[in-house]
């Protein structure tokens, strides 16, 4: 049951709890007994409120942790709101002058974190004759990125085969939650390749959290986690904190 609904029950049973009480105490100081049944009711509906009310606390305390004010926001794909000719016509993010252009306003704004992502299973084994489907892969990625974080933070295509996220404000924390449900989507994506067999994808991230700033430094420290996450592996990231940027 949904959390709202919860909430709507469970001020029902206590409005109906509340009105037996006062019945039940109206009826005493009248000098009479209430019938033993109505009791029992009052009772069972004050135990389903105390179930209720935990219930809503529980489905609360998971919403606040799984991302808290970071986690995505239900039936709306995150999407950078962009003019069309910004936008990568190949993966529909953000192309990588937009992407930097729209990086360096928000950074003058405030701080995050900066996520390079290489797609890097497909791009050791790409020849031309592959080029519709690593296309059709480089779009999935796009789109499982977009779906992974929220709909004002930055998605762009910095590269052949690379792209950058900005998540505005994010924590140090977040940012690496944020990077592994990105390594964990893509794994999770399979696709057919043009041989009509599936296909894998697998991603590395380097990031950099950052403060209000120029952009220079915070990609060099991103390129470096990258290349650190791919050392590790398929599927590995690595973000730097402040005090590493």
């Amino acid at each position: 049951m949904p959390g709202m609904s919860l909430r709507v029950v469970l001020v029902a049973i206590a409005l109906l709890c509340c009105g037996a009480m006062l019945w039940i105490v109206g009826y005493l100081a009248l000098g009479g007994a209430p019938p033993a049944y109505f009791v029992l009711v009052v009772l069972a509906l004050a135990v389903v409120a105390t179930v209720a009310a935990v219930l809503v606390l529980l489905m609360r305390d998971r919403r606040e942790t799984a991302g808290g004010p970071f986690a995505l926001r239900s039936g709306a794909p995150a999407a950078t709101a962009a003019a069309p000719d910004e936008l990568d016509p190949a993966t529909g993010v953000l192309s990588s002058p937009a992407f930097m252009d729209h990086l360096e306003a928000t950074l003058r704004q405030g701080g995050g974190a900066l996520l390079l992502i290489d797609a890097t299973q497909f791009s050791v084994r790409r020849p031309h004759r592959q080029l519709a489907s690593r296309d059709e892969a480089l779009r999935l990625i796009a789109q499982t990125i977009r779906t992974s974080v929220r709909s004002d933070d930055l998605v762009g295509r910095t590269g052949a085969d690379q792209f950058g996220v900005y998540l505005k404000g994010a924590t140090d924390g977040v940012s690496a939650q944020v990077a592994r449900r990105i390594c964990e989507s893509v794994e999770n994506t399979i696709y057919l390749n043009e041989e009509r067999t599936i296909g894998a994808l697998s991603v590395n991230i380097g990031g950099a959290m950052t403060r209000p700033g120029l952009i220079e430094p915070y990609l060099r420290t991103a390129r470096t986690m990258l290349g650190r996450a791919k050392r590790a592996g398929r599927g590995r990231f690595v973000v730097a904190s402040l005090a590493q940027a």
